[in-house]
This record gives structure tokens, sequence and C-alpha cells, in this order.
């Protein structure tokens, strides 16, 4: 969040952040069944070796440890050859903010019953529901411990494009700290711990913001991570002369080299006492670092990445050039309050010397903003308070010298703060800085003042809270589009994560204030004493979803825990501690984007090329037929700017930013067509030229909704014997409706294939029923599922509930581009489509059946999230009641008898 002064004041910054089913099966014996599933896993799990865990087979890119390289003594040539000195303290009486959990987890029961046909279930959106990341603790936490580990001579420049032109800045290496500090059983052996470090954003530098997330660092310590919060409040006091993030990624370096020269020698205070982090020593992984920025922070994680491949460095002499440039009241105060004419900024000078009263009186301010004003006019770089010795050192100009500094005072300064350069790729000692393997970079509502690029390696997940006030354009959506798609080699998969109703403050304990404001966007996201009137999530609920979220996505990618893969790849639900109340499902509350770098994907069209709406990139045309205009747009080349479009960008969809109003339009900037209708059916179709499928299991595409709120698709998939099946896409997706609003339907016996409007093939008269317990169409694990056959009966779309095909009654305020739109992802097995050859495909349609509307749409392409991986490793864990001899038991043919090859996987919800 910004720091806002009075308006007369206020610093220009509209950019700122801040019994399953009944199955009838014949005599199989457990052998026959084990020896097809461990077939199907073989190498994609396995502990062999010295990993402790492994990389998926899919190209999911998760840790991997070699037990043996990890345990080596580091190379000292790259860190000082002594411990790191530093004052660390526990801090007392302090427990983090609860995030209250459900342990109670679903529970799936398989049931044959006699005399049933056996029925291979149509595939489903969900196949489990993921675990929470709060459960079964291995490790007692430490308590946060407060350490202070010197001073870092960093970069500061607001040029986000080059770096160019930076003034040297000393800020403390100062945070939070929590680690594994003792098993909770004595089985568990202490190993090297991964290292997750969190950077907070541009906020007050008044209030400890790296404080705001010790609930998800204690969760994370509890399960064998040490988790390192840093504090960048000196930076965030410099304003906006950091706007690039610069000198924020190498604070995150420079933390790095120390925790790095803690490993290797330890760590002591001033005394020479061993301190409270040198229990940390040999105990640290550095193959395995995961990173997690807020706002600013997020564009300093992005920074950190780049720069990790070429180290930038500060000299000494650097430092020496600012310390006799340092700045003048009248230039601090022209930073801090760029709108205030120079006059009004002399009166605040004369103002000063006659205190708090005078400087409340003449501009109704308060008492921080008072202080601020203070401070910047009596010390306008911050350092003659701070470190007076280093101000000593300056010899001013005379008539016989010009400005210089004192080496020797110089020197002396350097070690009573206990001062160090960031380290650049060739330090003048010869040594090159530490290169840092990042197994992740999670950013949560991200700046992207430069255009944020070239992430290369390393999974990346991008959250955008849909109500956040602060940083109300969603730039972090423009740093997903950029880097998408990796380079040749890049492995690395990207997410996007829209959790609606989230604001962007609430994920920061310490970040109380509501950012949102009624005129940043609709009056849904409003905070409001009904809480139906409003999408708005509380603060306890906004928080237990990003622990589910950030958690998760470090113990993944970073610790390589693979019992998150299932949500991380869309094929798992939310846990229930992680919805609203503790109460699911909610999936309609966080849409999923998954992007696989190859060769988990084979790309049908991006809209990359100027032939786009004609041919695609397997070489087939690209036919578009009753839309009433098009347009072709590409990804724009700098920052905060809108991709230009042939002919021209459609009317609603240019996004429109109004410096302290409303954001309208769309705000991804992804290469995409515009495709507008007024007649029902307008259709897209991609000829597929025999494309095989047989290497994927999902066919996905992104979709942004412009007009209105809602828009279905129905998408068919014909085989080269021209055999179809045509899927309601909705019954997979949530990101056809900009609300979160889950499709329900107004009676409770519910067809699992035909939940919702839409053309079915003429042989399916006869389809499964699911006795559902709640409303949830597209997962059948809730508890006990029945399987019967029954006609399926006739439904009329009904308004108040058939979303998205019709908008809902309530949100028709909304419905006109009020709401801000983005290319979210549209994901269908591949199985869905049922009796279609997928390993011959002819076209691909993707049809409209609403009367109107204005969609945008890219990335349309096939992708393997291990769906059959997964299946075959639910029906291993559940070797206890696989088999048998009573009734109980699976059916791994379609028809009975001995399997097929094709009946790879446990059929449960393929």
């Amino acid at each position: 969040m910004c720091f806002k002064a009075d308006r007369s004041l206020r610093r220009a910054s509209a950019s700122q952040e801040f019994p399953m089913s009944k199955w009838k099966t014949r005599e199989l014996t457990r052998a026959c069944i084990f020896s097809g599933l461990l077939a199907l896993l073989m190498g994609c799990d396995n502990d062999g070796g010295n990993t402790t865990s492994t990389p998926a087979t899919d190209g999911t890119f998760v840790a991997e440890v070699k037990k043996d390289e990890n345990d080596k003594k580091i190379d000292d040539k790259n860190v000082p050859d002594e411990p790191v000195v530093g004052i660390v303290t526990a801090v007392p009486d302090t427990e983090p903010e609860k995030v209250i959990s459900d342990p109670r987890a679903p529970t799936q029961t398989i049931v044959t019953e006699g005399g049933a046909e056996t029925y291979e279930p149509p595939a489903k959106r969900f196949i489990e529901t993921a675990p929470d990341t709060t459960s079964n603790p291995t490790y007692h936490s430490s308590p946060p411990l407060k350490y202070d580990l010197g001073n870092l001579v960093t970069m500061n420049t607001d040029d986000s494009i080059t770096f160019a032109n930076g003034k040297a800045l000393v800020t403390p290496v100062k945070g939070r700290l929590f680690f594994p500090e003792s098993p909770r059983k004595a089985s568990t052996t202490p190993e090297r711990f991964p290292i997750i470090i969190f950077l907070h954003g541009m906020h007050s530098w008044f209030e400890p913001s790296y404080e705001g997330y010790d609930y998800l660092a204690k969760d994370l310590a509890e399960h064998g991570y040490v988790v390192v919060s840093i504090d960048a409040n000196v930076i965030n006091s410099t304003n906006f002369d950091d706007s690039s993030g610069l000198s924020r990624a190498q604070l995150v370096l420079g933390m790095l080299d120390r925790l790095r020269q803690i490993d290797g020698f330890g760590q002591v205070d001033f005394g020479g006492n061993r301190g409270k982090l040198d229990p940390l020593r040999g105990s640290l992984d550095f193959t395995r670092i995961g990173l997690m920025g807020h706002s600013r922070g997020g564009q300093g994680i992005v920074n950190t990445i780049l720069f990790n491949e070429t180290r930038s460095g500060v000299t000494e002499e650097e430092l020496k050039e600012r310390l006799m440039h340092l700045p003048t009241p009248l230039e601090a105060l022209r930073k801090a309050f760029s709108l205030a004419p120079d006059e009004t900024l002399q009166q605040l000078i004369s103002l000063v010397p006659q205190g708090f009263s005078a400087l409340k009186s003449a501009f109704q301010i308060d008492d921080a903003l008072a202080k601020k004003i203070i401070d910047t006019v009596t010390d306008p770089s911050g350092m003659k308070t701070a470190y007076p010795d280093l101000i000593d050192a300056i010899i001013p100009a005379s008539a016989a010298n010009p400005i210089h500094i004192d080496d020797q005072k110089l020197r002396e300064a350097i070690s009573k703060y206990n001062i160090f350069y960031a380290s650049g790729s060739k330090n003048t000692n010869g040594k090159d800085a530490s290169y840092y393997t990042f197994k992740g970079a999670f950013l949560v509502g991200p700046t992207d003042f430069g255009g944020n690029s070239g992430l290369s390696n390393v999974p990346l997940a991008v959250l955008l809270p849909s109500c956040d006030g602060d940083m109300a354009n969603l730039q972090g959506a423009t740093t997903y589009d950029r880097n998408r798609f990796g380079h040749a080699g890049d492995i690395a998969p990207r997410y996007q994560i829209v959790v609606n109703g989230a604001n962007h403050n609430y994920y920061n304990t310490e970040w109380k204030s509501d950012d949102f404001s009624s005129r940043r966007g609709p009056d849904y996201c409003q905070e409001k004493p009904d809480p139906s009137d409003s999408i708005r999530l509380s603060r306890e609920d906004q928080r237990k979803g990003g622990m589910f979220i950030i958690n998760s996505f470090m113990r993944y990618h970073v610790g390589g825990e693979r019992k998150f893969a299932s949500w991380w790849n869309g094929i798992a639900q939310l846990p229930e501690n992680a919805c609203p109340v503790g109460k699911g499902p909610c999936d309609e509350r966080v849409v999923l984007t998954v992007q696989k770098a190859d060769p988990g994907r084979k790309l049908i069209q991006r809209f990359e090329w100027a032939d786009s709406l004609r041919r695609n990139l397997i070489g087939g045309t690209m036919t578009l037929s009753g839309f009433d205009a098009t347009a072709r747009c590409t990804m724009p080349s700098i920052a905060n700017r809108a991709g230009k479009c042939s002919l021209r960008r459609l009317p609603d969809f240019a996004w429109i930013v109004d410096e302290y109003g409303p954001i309208k339009g769309l705000l991804s900037i992804a290469d995409h067509a515009e495709l507008a209708w007024s007649k029902p059916n307008a259709s897209i179709v991609a000829e597929l030229k025999d494309l095989s499928a047989n290497d994927y299991d999902s066919l996905t595409f992104r979709v942004a909704v412009v007009r209105p709120m809602g828009q279905e698709v129905l998408v068919t998939l014909t085989d080269t014997a021209n055999r179809s099946y045509t899927i309601t896409a909705s019954d997979f997706t949530n990101a056809l409706y900009n609300a979160p609003r889950a499709k329900t339907y107004p009676f409770r016996q519910v067809p699992v294939a035909n939940a919702s409007t839409g053309s079915r093939n003429p042989d399916e008269a006869t389809r499964s029923m699911i006795d559902l317990t709640g409303q949830q169409a597209a997962f059948e694990v809730p508890s006990t599922i029945v399987v019967k056959t029954k006609p399926e009966p006739e439904r009329v779309p009904d308004p108040a509930s058939d979303i998205p095909l019709l908008d809902h009654k309530d949100d028709a305020p909304y419905a006109n581009g009020q709401v801000k739109m983005l290319l979210n992802m549209v994901a269908i097995p591949l199985k869905a489509f049922r009796g279609v050859d997928l390993a011959h495909l002819k076209e691909l349609k993707l049809a409209f059946p609403k009367e109107s509307g204005k969609v945008a749409i890219t990335d349309i392409e096939l992708q393997n999230f291990g769906r059959d991986q997964r299946i075959a490793e639910i029906a291993l864990s559940q070797g206890a009641i696989v088999g048998g001899t009573t009734g109980g038991g699976v059916a791994l043919g379609g028809n009975g008898g001995q399997p097929k090859p094709e009946d790879k996987v446990l059929l449960i919800s393929q």
C-alpha cells in the first residue's frame, strides 16, 4: 500500500502498490491390478538413489536435492571465512495471528453393488481434494527471531528498464526469522532445510511490515523450512528512488550471502559469543530457495532472479560519491511530495524549527506526517541519524580543496557499523558473488514498472486479488503474460492465480486498512455490513486462502512435496480450511491458470502472428463464423501500455486507468483475439491436421469475458473419422464468470455429463446420476457416491442459478464493464471427449451459445497435468480396498473381463 499524505502534499502514484461409484467387477487379482499400476508409475515418484524428492515425469518443476552434494562444505571463496557478527533476539510473548484450520478431510469410500451394469464414469474436473498445509507438522518452530546482521550498501534507482543513474544507499540487514527448532517425533531425522525469503512492499516505514507474514512463516517452519522476512523500510523511506526494485533485489541477495556465511561459519554477537542463529550452521540448503514478494516487494523478487544471473554490485567509490552529494532538505521534500510547489516546500522548511504544532496547524496533518517532514528536513539522507560517523568522514569543500572523504574515518565507520557492499559478478577482490538456486518465486499483487520479463528456469506464480485497490490495475497480470513462455530448455511452469474478493493489504497482518475504495472498481468489492451484498473476503478468510496458496506452492516447488501437485495442476479442489469460514467447496473463489513448459504442452494458437486469425501454429486453418467484429492484438513491448490491434481494438476491450478512478477493460496483455457477436452460436474452428494428443491429458485455452458478466463455451473435438463430442466448458471451470459464483442447479440429482445447457451426442440417452450431498456436479468424491442408470431429465435454464449461460440476476449492475477482466484458463480433460480418437484429431470448435457477447481468447493448447499418473497413485494408496473377495473392489476394464492396454488407471474420476 502507498503512504498517502494530505491532499495538498500527496504524491501521484497511480501504479503504486502496493460406497465411490457402485462398480460391478469380474474377479481380478490384486497382483494383476498392482502390476499394471506399478508399470505406469515406474520412475515417476520413487525415492531411489540419494534424492529426497523427485521431479515429476510430466515436466513439473520441483525440487531435487542430492544429499551427498548438499552436505559438503560450502565454497568459502564466495563468503568471508568468519562467523557473521550481528544481534539476534527472540521476540518474547509473540504468537502469529492464528489461521484457524479444521483437521477434518473428506473421505472417499469405494463400494460395489451386485446386479448393476459396469459403468465407466465420465471425466471430471477434480480427482481429489488438496491436503491442508497446516496439518501434520513435523517440527516445533523457533520463536520469531529479530535479527540485525549489519548494513548493506545497495544502489537506488528509479530507472526500471536500464537501472542506470543509481545512488548508493546504506540499508540495515534486519528482519525476522523462523526455523525448525526441534523434531516433533524422534524418528524425524534433521536435514538441511530449504530457505524461504519474504519481502514486503511499499508501506509506511513506521510500521513493521516484515512482521506481517509471521502466520505464513511459522507454518512453514513447523514443516521444515527456514523462513526469513526482510525489513525493507529504509528503502521505503526513500520514497520513489527505488521504483526499479534494484536495491530490494540487492538486499535479498545480500541476506542470502549472510545466510551462506552463517551456514559455513556460524553467527556470533559483538562479544564473540555464539548467537541464536548459530544452530543454523551446516543446516541450510542453498539448492532449495523460494522467494515471495508482496506489492513493490514482488518487483524486487523479479529483479532478484534477474540479477542472480549477473550480480550487480556496489563499490566503495560509489558510496563515497553518494556521501559527497547528499540531498538538500528541499531536494528531499521534492521527492517526498512531488505534487507540492517549491513555495509550499520552503514554507515547510521554515516551520520545522517550530516543531509539530506549527506544522499541524498550518497544514492540517497528523503526527506521523509531521514527524516525516521534520525528519526529512533535519536529516535529508537519513544517514546523519543512523550513521553519524559516516557523515563525519565527509570533508566539506574549502577554498583550497573540493569536498572529499577522509579514508581513515570511512574505514572506521564501516567497521563500526558492520557495513558490507552488495556483491557483484566481478568484485574488486577478484571473487565472483554467489549464485543461488531458486526453486520458486511467488508474487502477491506485484508492481511491474519496467515490464518484468526474462524470468527463466524458476517456477513463477502471480497472485492477483480481484478487489485490489492499491495495485488496482493488476500489473502482475502483465508480469505473468510476459513470462508465461520461457526460453528454449526452460522447464519451469508458470501460474496466474486470481483470488475473487481479496484485496491488496490483508495478506499482511500489519497492513490493517482496507485499500479498496469505491472509485477503484465495482461496488461488489466494498466491505459492507451485510456480507451477502459483497464478494469481499474477510481478513481471516483471505489469509486462510493465502496460507494454502502460498505455502503449498513453496512446499511443492521448493520442498518437493508432491502431495500438493494436484492443486497446482488444476485437478484438485481447495481444502475446506482454505475456504471462507472453513466450509467448502469454494473453488469459484480461486481461478488458476497453468502454463506448462515443453514438453508438457502443444500450442495450437496464441495469436502472435499477423495471419493468426487465418492459420494456427500447427499449420491448420482458423475459421471464424458468426462474429460481428474481430481483432488480433499483440503483446506490448513496454510496460503499462496496451498492445497494437489489427485492424483496431474493439470497443469495451481497451483498459482504462484513471489515476484515482475505476480501472476498466481487459488488463491482460498477452497476444489474443477479440471477438464480438450479436447472435448465438458464433464459433471459432481450428483445423488440427490429424494431431495426436496421446502425450497430453487436457485441452486448455484462456478466455476473458468482456461482456456481459458470463459466457458459456461449447467445446467440440472431432477426429479424422468424424466422431465428435461436445463439452460444456463451465462444467470444468470458474473462469467464465466475472464473480465468485458457483455453478448451481435447481434440483439435487444432477446428470453428470449433462449438468448444463448445451448439445450432447444422440447416443447418450442414458447417463449416470450422482446423488450429491451438495451442489457439486464437477467433483464426484465428497463422501459416499452411488452410481445408477436413469434417463436424463429435461431441464429449463434458470436465471437465478444457471450461470454462466445466463447472468445472475443480482449482477446486472456489473455487466457492462464495471469489473476487472483477465485472461483465465479453461481446462478440460481430454478423456471427457468420449468416443473421440485422441490420436487422430481433425478439428477443434469453440462455440458461444449466448445471444450476444464479447470475449478475448488466447493460448489454445494441449497440456499434460499428470492426471493419469495421479489417479494411479491414488489407486496404490488405496491398496487395502483394491481387489478383495467379498464384493468390494474396483473395475479396471470398462466392460469387465481382463484389463485392456488402455485401462492403465483406476477408473475413479478420470
